[in-house]
């Protein structure tokens, strides 16, 4: 895949598409130890606020494999073979670059009903890394704990330098979104005339060249060394920009 964004509207049914945001809103979701760790949204779906303290990404986890997702989310699974056929050509998988998840294994006070998220959902406590995954990000906390929450990245680390074929593919499952409300995606380049070197990484930091919004049913690809940031949304966003995350194999090597 060559280093680019791509973006498609209108691909999956707006049947299915609730579906999967229902499916989301009924699982707990999970954020970086700072008071609480978990958060259900089928209690306010609209409220876009977590407590002063949380981090401004909340995920859930669904597989860290091809075989695992279809067995335990066939939802999820639906989603991902539409993507597939109409956008990857059939031949993807999900079996791509796994990502850690925070928040998922602290102490049980931490804990809304005293499990943890293997315990709760019952998945191996061995598994470090996930390939697919609910991907939401609330309003800005009132006070940052941690510099650098919410910074420019890559979905992959240094291993990953010279592979082309593994990618990032987002779909947003809101039912409705407004631009004002915020949630886009920035993208940089990465020329090094006038670039930033990342702090933590060492790779350089380009200025944005495209800017991509949270629209519902919306489908985002990526290659997996795209500097990219998700913005912050407004206080009056009603909930949080929701999107499922596949980190896909593309298996186009020879492409």
């Amino acid at each position: 895949m060559k280093k680019t964004i791509d973006v498609y509207d209108g691909l999956i049914s707006k049947e299915l598409q609730h579906e999967i945001h229902e499916y989301a809103l009924n699982h707990t979701w999970y954020s970086a130890l700072r008071h609480n760790c978990d958060y259900d949204a089928t209690v306010d779906p609209l409220n876009n606020e977590l407590g002063e303290g949380e981090r401004g990404i909340i995920r859930h986890p669904y597989g860290n494999s091809t075989d695992m997702v279809k067995t335990r989310h066939p939802l999820i699974y639906k989603l991902f073979q539409e993507i597939n056929d109409k956008v990857l050509g059939g031949k993807a998988d999900i079996d791509g670059i796994k990502e850690d998840i925070g928040g998922l294994r602290s102490g049980k006070n931490v804990y809304s009903d005293g499990q943890n998220f293997f315990q709760k959902y019952d998945y191996d406590n061995t598994i470090k890394g996930w390939t697919c995954y609910m991907n939401a990000k609330c309003q800005a906390p009132k006070k940052s704990l941690k510099p650098g929450i919410g910074y420019i990245h890559r979905d992959s680390g240094p291993d990953y330098v010279d592979k082309t074929n593994y990618a990032t593919v987002l779909f947003v499952t809101n039912p409705k979104w407004l631009p004002s409300w915020g949630g886009e995606y920035n993208f940089f380049g990465d020329d090094l005339d006038g670039a930033e070197i990342h702090s933590k990484y060492g790779y350089p930091i380009g200025f944005p060249t495209n800017i991509v919004g949270h629209k519902p049913g919306r489908i985002i690809v990526y290659r997996h060394d795209q500097n990219h940031i998700s913005l912050r949304i407004a206080p009056d966003a009603e909930g949080m920009p929701v999107r499922v995350a596949f980190r896909v194999n593309l298996n186009d090597d020879n492409e």
